[in-house]
């Protein structure tokens, strides 16, 4: 997360469903948290993305014993976020990492483990008035991270707002505030044992050097309010979500990103993603990739017309 942009920008440019500029494309979204075969929670979602069925399934430890799911049923199913590395049968896999915090320390061990300008910065937000609200502000942040991508020029997160409400079932959006202006937001899914910092932006790129400042530390404030949230509800870890290896060279950005997190403490440890998808869907999720958000809008278009036609033509 640099300073703040995308905290979700993924360490593998392959994966590119929950990586910042990929859109959610929801239109339904069913969330349910439930347990693998240890009795640990997860956080399970069925979707409804344009034409196509999809579940994503968060936080299991092992797919294989986890969850039974019919795979006929859906055009997309995914694991996310699996501490094993197994051999899933009719799925991908991919090695990801990420940067863990063990938030069954306390508060004290855990503010000392993060570095001194990270701890400086925290008391510094506060000093200078930054407050951090929690799933206030949907709006101003959508179009925020609107704008941010357009900055960076990286598609849209959400193709509309609609997307980001879809969100709001399953997650905490945490904003921070100064003189009442939004300068950056998270937003974080979760279980009963996890949080997952997924979506992130703010208004550095906007901003004077001095308020780019301000916003970072407002960052650090947010990761420190996150980090109590979550202990006061009793989940053991949070992910930062995602930590770049060096696998595709060197990436400033990236690297910006990968000192900002481990800066707030943790430890690197890989996770697992397993995905299993139909033809058709693989072949959309590759045409989006290469499209842009308005060059999609107008293809579903094209689409929506020839199947109208098409239908006409067949009852005739």
């Amino acid at each position: 997360m640099d300073h703040l942009g995308n905290c979700s920008r993924s360490i593998s440019k392959s994966e590119t469903f929950f990586r910042p500029g990929t859109s959610f494309m929801l239109l339904n979204a069913y969330p349910s948290t439930i347990t693998d075969f240890m009795g640990w929670p997860m956080l399970e979602i069925d979707r409804r993305k344009w034409i196509f069925r999809t579940k994503e399934i968060w936080f299991c430890d092992d797919p294989r014993y986890n969850y039974d799911v019919q795979l006929t049923a859906y055009d997309s199913v995914i694991f996310n976020a699996c501490k094993s590395k197994v051999n899933l049968p009719n799925f991908k896999r991919e090695e990801q990492f990420t940067v863990i915090i063990d938030l069954t320390k306390g508060l004290d061990s855990i503010r000392k483990e993060m570095s001194k300008r990270c701890r400086y910065g925290i008391s510094r937000a506060i000093r200078d008035g930054v407050a951090v609200k929690m799933n206030q502000d949907y709006d101003r942040f959508y179009s925020m991270n609107k704008s941010f991508n357009q900055m960076k020029e990286i598609p849209p997160t959400f193709l509309s707002r609609s997307d980001l409400e879809a969100l709001k079932a399953y997650g905490t959006l945490f904003v921070s505030q100064f003189n009442e202006e939004i300068l950056a937001g998270m937003f974080c899914i979760e279980d009963e044992s996890n949080i997952r910092w997924l979506v992130g932006a703010s208004k550095r790129l906007q901003v004077s050097r001095d308020m780019a400042a301000l916003i970072g530390n407002a960052n650090r404030l947010t990761i420190w309010e996150i980090i109590k949230y979550a202990k006061a509800k009793g989940i053991r870890q949070f992910d930062l979500g995602g930590y770049y290896m060096g696998q595709h060279g060197t990436d400033e950005e990236l690297e910006r990103i990968n000192f900002f997190k481990k800066s707030v403490g943790g430890e690197i440890a890989p996770r697992y993603h397993y995905r299993s998808d139909s033809t058709i869907y693989r072949w959309a999720r590759t045409c989006y990739d290469k499209l842009s958000a308005a060059q999609i809008i107008r293809a579903i278009a094209i689409f929506a017309e020839l199947l109208f036609f098409a239908t006409v033509k067949a009852l005739s």
